[in-house]
């Protein structure tokens, strides 16, 4: 017994030897941490946020300082608060910076770039390497690119607003001159059809990753014909339409490695043609729509021709709808157009595997490569689908709904589901509709169907005017109360506001503080100050309204001005989008107003 206690008291001692050994070291490591170099804590720096290095740079002068010599930051203001917008604006100084994303998402920050340009000097941004913005209108572009004409940019994406008539004289030169810096080597360009007809292309540029969307072919082809460096092209909802291949008898393509053609409608006479000007491609992707699927899937075509012109050719991603209007798709056109991937050619050279799903209801066929390139589906589709594999070890459920992460779903679809699985794990945006035929019961099935935990955008689309709206609002208000990872929230209702169909008060108490973004419809606008001073946690709203209530919009705005001073919003005939910045101090109660 003695010698047992003596064990135990000897492991005892051992035991606290080594916890008293850890302490030390570990007082060590924090005493060494505040001696390390400045060149180790900004390579810290360099794997931390920007929040969590202004709280780290917090807790002694020697680290406030390192805050303020570290010249790497990376600063996205997508759905980012106003009030933290303006925390970071005053912090960080803009020859820190060397990557900047501005937005002016009408669902998330509306009027931020306008708010940036007031409140931050441009021009000291000499070490921008990479600028994104999101949702620009014409003068807010010419006023951030006019002092960035000398800047060492390497990445440029421009997505516009909104469609416009032709870009001014002042604004074109200013991004001819941008584009044609030695440095830039990374370029988007998303400025509608008519707008990208109007740039004028430098003669020289040094991009060699060109993305074009909502362009035509005609313009496509100004651009590459000019003296360029491209190794990878994206073209996205691009028209081909315009493409003659006889009157074009040459394109400047033969660097390109890299060709993607994305949620556009493939001519399939015309795309061996243009690919025939890419000898060295190593990567392909096709992702659209097509009412002629068999002229190039069929008696070995399209192999015939990668083997000859596309020699080098590695990987091929593929997505094809496939909706005739002429006749019904047949088994036997899927299982031939089946057959023509099961040579050794598709699935040993290119390692594609192949799934071809027949849609019976729409008459409907998608072909495509695993992994599913193509990430929205309709859940309406899945119910009368019939999908068939090149290999049997293949299975439907796994190869696609898998990559489904936008989902649109008809809540009285749900009743005719027979199998008790839960499908789409990595769902991240669902669009549930509501209509006359919804069945009491869906909302209890939604969540026994549906992996709901990656979810962070959830929209609620009601089409129905019957009684049983206001029960449901409030089910799916609870439903919603169990989704921790969504921010997002939009719902769209026809004919009434939310005070319509439930309390308004009610509703605000059953939103859940992870909701940041809200987008509802409102018959009645003296809801808007009682859902923005009842919801503090929401960083931005979108209301919608009919137009004939736009004239009570300058009395909402007055009553914006006065109790959320530094807000920032975008307003049209029909909708009002709003930054919300903190309440005004010392205010306890908010005026309110009567509109009349």
């Amino acid at each position: 017994m003695n010698l047992t206690r003596r064990g135990i008291n000897k492991e005892e001692t051992r035991s606290d030897r080594l916890h008293h050994t850890l302490n030390v070291q570990t007082q060590q490591i924090m005493v060494c941490l505040e001696d390390l170099p400045n060149e180790i804590i900004y390579r810290i720096f360099d794997n931390l946020s920007v929040n969590t290095i202004i709280v780290f740079s917090c807790t002694c002068k020697r680290y406030l300082q390192c805050r303020h010599l570290y010249n790497q930051y990376q600063l996205s203001f997508q759905s980012i608060s106003k009030s933290n917008f303006d925390l970071l604006c005053r912090l960080i100084r803009p020859s820190n910076i060397i990557s900047l994303t501005l937005s002016d998402d009408d669902n998330a920050t509306p009027g931020q770039i306008q708010a940036f340009l007031k409140t931050y000097p441009i021009h000291q941004l000499t070490r921008l390497h990479c600028l994104k913005l999101f949702q620009i209108d014409e003068t807010h572009l010419e006023d951030l690119l006019k002092p960035l004409q000398k800047s060492p940019l390497t990445s440029l994406y421009i997505e516009y607003r909104q469609y416009f008539g032709m870009l001014n004289h002042s604004t074109l030169t200013t991004l001819c001159d941008i584009l044609s810096l030695k440095t830039l080597r990374t370029l988007h360009l998303d400025m509608r059809t008519y707008q990208t007809e109007s740039i004028q292309w430098p003669q020289i540029t040094q991009i060699e990753y060109l993305s074009l969307s909502n362009s035509t072919f005609h313009q496509f082809v100004q651009i590459i014909g000019r003296s360029n460096t491209f190794r990878s092209i994206y073209l996205r909802h691009v028209s081909m339409k315009d493409v003659d291949n006889h009157s074009i008898k040459y394109l400047p393509l033969k660097q390109i490695e890299s060709f993607r053609i994305e949620k556009s409608e493939l001519f399939f006479e015309k795309i061996p043609w243009l690919l025939s000007f890419m000898p060295k491609l190593v990567h392909l992707k096709l992702e659209g729509f097509t009412p002629k699927l068999d002229q190039i899937f069929t008696n070995d075509r399209f192999e015939e021709f990668i083997q000859i012109n596309l020699p080098e050719l590695k990987t091929f991603q593929f997505f094809i709808r496939f909706s005739p209007v002429e006749f019904k798709i047949t088994n036997s056109l899927v299982d031939s157009l089946i057959k023509q991937f099961q040579r050794s050619f598709w699935t040993e050279q290119l390692q594609c595997r192949v799934i071809c799903d027949f849609i019976q209801d729409s008459n409907e066929l998608h072909v495509y490569s695993t992994p599913c390139p193509h990430h929205y589906l309709k859940y309406s589709e899945v119910l009368s689908l019939a999908s068939t594999s090149i290999s049997s070890e293949l299975t439907y459920l796994s190869e696609r709904l898998d990559f489904v992460y936008e989902l649109d779903l008809n809540l009285k679809d749900l009743s005719k589901q027979t199998k008790n699985v839960r499908c789409f794990p990595n769902l991240r945006t669902l669009k549930l509709a509501i209509s006359d035929q919804y069945s009491s019961s869906g909302l209890e099935h939604l969540s026994k169907t549906i992996h709901l935990g990656k979810l962070n955008k959830l929209i609620l689309i009601i089409s129905s005017r019957g009684d049983h709206l206001g029960i449901l609002i409030k089910r799916f208000l609870t439903l919603l109360n169990d989704l921790p990872a969504v921010t997002t929230l939009e719902i769209f209702n026809r004919w009434y506001g939310i005070s319509s169909l439930v309390p308004l008060e009610y509703f605000c108490t059953m939103i859940p503080k992870n909701i940041k973004h809200l987008n509802v419809d409102t018959s009645n606008m003296n809801e808007i100050p009682v859902l923005i001073e009842h919801l503090p946690h929401v960083s931005s709203f979108k209301f919608k309204f009919a137009f004939d209530k736009v004239i009570f919009l300058q009395k909402i705005l007055d009553w914006l001005t006065a109790n959320r001073i530094n807000s920032t919003y975008i307003s049209d005939m029909h909708y009002l989008a709003i930054w919300i910045s903190r309440p005004v101090r010392n205010v306890q109660t908010s005026k309110r107003i009567k509109l009349n």
